[in-house]
């Protein structure tokens, strides 16, 4: 199979995906899947075609499902959020790519393939951390919580916050990620200026580059962002912290939002409430 197969098939998969045909866009990954050797992801795929045929052989014997089109939107959450994990698995393949020659690296030092915790007990070395995070494929709910926890905690000066914030834009731009849109969010309010002004650029290169991908996300999930690419609109929620979320300062809240917002039926592509 050629060199440029795969990214023949994401371009396939994804416009499949923006003309709402998820079979089409599943027999695409699929065939990307087995010529990158990404069996993992070759396993989910089939899962999620198999599923999704039972779904449409069901409606098609004029079953009247009230639920189906919350299905409908967690089958195109899924295929979208396969489309952006094969794209990224295609370009760590590329040893011509930069993302992946960086990525090498934190292979080579030990830190790819960790998780937010994981990193922060072996170093907390600012250069470190922005490489981890630029690199990092998509956040856990609990990858979000940690590095949310650091972004309001005492261990960290403003300059390396800053660091922290310039890596989640970077990694936002790159792949959509709305664990990172949120993180960024939280912080367009804070007090201090250097990270308020950090994280609202953040902020408008991300809704530059995924506009249209934001224009899905439920309003309970990332509660300020508008469809497409319209102005973000914001509210302040607090009285002197300038919250941008009203768990933005309470650990236990944002451990529950989070990880109800990473499930597979509340996603990020959840129907609007």
């Amino acid at each position: 199979m050629k060199a440029n197969t795969p990214k023949y098939l994401l371009d396939d998969a994804r416009k499949a995906l923006n003309e709402h045909r998820l079979l089409s866009a599943l027999d695409s990954l699929r065939g990307m899947a087995h010529s990158l050797k990404a069996w993992n992801e070759a396993e989910k795929i089939n899962s999620t075609y198999d599923a999704y045929k039972i779904l449409l052989d069901y409606l098609s014997k004029g079953a009247d499902d009230p639920e189906r089109n919350k299905m409908y939107a967690g089958f195109l959450r899924n295929c979208y959020e396969m489309c952006d994990t094969m794209e990224r698995a295609c370009e760590l393949t590329d040893e011509t790519s930069y993302y992946a020659t960086n990525f090498r690296t934190m292979q080579n030092l030990g830190y790819a393939g960790l998780s937010v915790a994981e990193v922060l007990r072996k170093t907390t070395s600012p250069r470190v951390l922005f490489d981890y995070i630029w690199l990092s494929g998509k956040f856990s709910a609990d990858d979000e919580i940690n590095v949310a926890d650091l972004l309001t905690g005492d261990d960290f000066n403003t300059n390396e916050k800053c660091v922290v914030l310039s890596a989640l834009t970077l990694s936002g731009m790159r792949y959509f990620d709305v664990a990172k849109y949120r993180l960024l969010l939280d912080n367009s309010l804070v007090a201090d200026a250097r990270l308020r002004v950090r994280a609202m650029v953040g902020l408008l290169f991300v809704h530059f580059m995924h506009g249209e991908r934001l224009g899905t996300v439920s309003r309970r999930v990332c509660p300020f962002a508008t469809h497409g690419r319209r102005t973000l609109v914001y509210q302040r929620t607090g009285t002197d912290t300038g919250a941008a979320f009203p768990f933005a300062r309470n650990q236990t809240h944002r451990t529950e939002f989070a990880r109800r917002n990473h499930s597979a039926h509340d996603g990020p592509y959840a129907p609007r409430k």
